[in-house]
């Protein structure tokens, strides 16, 4: 909603009222229910799980929706928003956000020096930025600093430092194998990123996996619906200054992931609104330019709407396949108990590595219910003097498909053996 929301402030700096609110509809359809991440995964993956990208979307919006603002005169509201947007992005896709954020960092010091850096520029433009920014980025050292022992240092680094071999860029080669201390996590590093790096090996699995992320894109972003109005009604963009600055950013960014290995759609966030808006300029042309041009902008929109209800069963019917809903549900279950717990999770044949149990609060020891993998047997000593203040129950998850896994009060058996 708030993405949305950033979506629809940022179109009013460009458009109409009316138009603003039909590209939140398009935002709202295309990535909260339309979207799949390409032959993967549910519909609207970005709404239906915590792998998506509507808070680094949120920021780009908030980035560019200043822009036009700016432009016109400086503003201490539009400043405010679009500092709030560059600090969404650095917490959010670091790398992508940076570059989506460089050609509007252009454009605002073409607007500093255009007005030869007057008063108005320093009071309404640059202070709002900095006491924005300032204690923005001192709470994210703070961050860093409880969570890596750097304040420079971002939680991912560590993670991946700790975690994974797959090189950043497709002219690396693979890093040595880590020290895994679960199968799940084995396979996962240690054969899958090493699958990906593969796939990039030669010219043809290069050539491949590119027309994949190019093709990625055009599904997620724009989709089978939306492709039509910038076929019938985009070819004027490039005389409008703001789309020419948008097609540029978006190519920068995108330009950036098919030198990466891995490239899911939420990669590429930060240039959400600016798509939107391209589509949304696309169908004011479609509009203006044929006899039948709104009624065709009325249709596509009807299609929308019934491409919304599909994606919703879709989704539904995609989340009772995996057991991630009996997640939840025993989260409750024990949160409900009194006293603290701990869920011990062993994992069957039938686990997927996309349902995912193990996951924490940040404040493990302060927890009521901690989740953690099966130690195995050479390691429940400890773990039972570790937790000795806690219940403990074990969840067998995917020993059988689509079946709630039982969830089993094991101290005194432990304990016993």
């Amino acid at each position: 909603a708030l993405m949305t929301a950033a979506i629809v402030w940022m179109l009013l700096g460009l458009f109409p009222a009316r138009w603003a609110l039909i590209g939140g509809f398009v935002a709202a359809s295309q990535y909260l229910v339309l979207g799949v991440p390409f032959k993967m995964g549910t519909f609207g993956y970005w709404s239906q799980s915590y792998w998506g990208g509507c808070v680094a979307a949120m920021g780009g919006a908030l980035v560019f929706g200043a822009l036009p603002r700016l432009r016109r005169e400086p503003q201490i509201g539009a400043s405010v928003w679009m500092a709030i947007g560059l600090l969404w992005l650095a917490n959010t896709r670091p790398m992508e956000g940076l570059l989506a954020a460089l050609p509007a960092a252009g454009v605002v010091l073409a607007i500093l020096v255009g007005r030869r850096f007057d008063r108005d520029t320093w009071l309404k433009i640059v202070a709002p930025t900095v006491l924005v920014l300032l204690p923005g980025f001192l709470a994210m050292g703070k961050h860093n600093q409880a969570v890596t022992g750097d304040a420079l240092e971002l939680p991912w680094n560590t993670h991946y430092e700790q975690y994974c071999i797959f090189p950043l860029f497709i002219w690396q080669d693979l890093l040595p194998d880590k020290e895994w201390r679960h199968k799940e996590m084995a396979i996962f590093h240690g054969e899958v990123e090493k699958d990906m790096h593969e796939r990039h090996g030669s010219l043809s699995g290069l050539a491949r996996t590119t027309a994949n992320k190019v093709a990625r894109f055009g599904i997620f972003y724009i989709g089978p619906i939306f492709v039509w109005p910038l076929l019938l009604g985009g070819w004027g963009l490039l005389r409008l200054g703001w789309a020419r600055f948008a097609l540029g950013t978006i190519a920068l960014v995108f330009g950036s992931a098919l030198i990466k290995f891995g490239n899911p759609p939420h990669y590429s966030a930060p240039i959400t609104g600016l798509v939107v808006a391209l589509i949304v300029q696309s169908l004011v042309s479609l509009e203006q330019r044929f006899r039948q041009g709104r009624l065709a902008v009325q249709g596509l929109l009807l299609v929308a709407w019934a491409g919304i209800g599909f994606g919703i069963v879709q989704s539904a019917d995609s989340n009772y396949a995996t057991q991630r809903r009996y997640r939840h549900q025993f989260a409750h279950e024990l949160e409900a108990k009194p006293g603290k717990h701990l869920a011990v999770i062993r994992f069957g044949e039938h686990h997927t590595r996309g349902d995912h149990w193990i996951w924490n609060d940040a404040n493990i020891d302060a927890s009521k219910v901690v989740w953690i993998r099966d130690p195995g047997p050479e390691r429940w000593d400890g773990m039972l003097d570790y937790f000795a203040d806690r219940e403990i129950w074990r969840i067998d998850v995917g020993f059988e498909p689509k079946v709630k896994p039982p969830l089993t009060h094991v101290r005194e058996a432990l304990l016993a053996d």
